[in-house]
């Protein structure tokens, strides 16, 4: 299965790789976010790396405050 969609960003360090959906409060928060990440396996074109893939969804105040909530997603 390929990944479909745009993953808004990947980190990539020497021990993981770090897949992140941002979304604001207002559009769905973080439970939109885990949704977009289970529904369009974003984590999958990863899979074949050594290193760890960590999905996290990540919710924003959509007044520009900042973070609100982070979670990690089981894929």
């Amino acid at each position: 299965m390929l990944a479909t969609g745009r993953i808004d960003m990947i980190v990539e360090v020497p021990s993981f790789i770090y897949v992140l959906e941002l979304k604001l409060s207002n559009n769905g928060g973080i439970s939109a976010a885990e949704s977009q990440i289970k529904e369009k396996s974003y984590t999958e074109p990863f899979k074949a790396d050594k290193r760890k893939v960590i999905a996290l969804a990540v919710e924003l105040d959509e007044t520009g405050k900042g973070l609100i909530d982070w979670k990690e997603v089981d894929e």
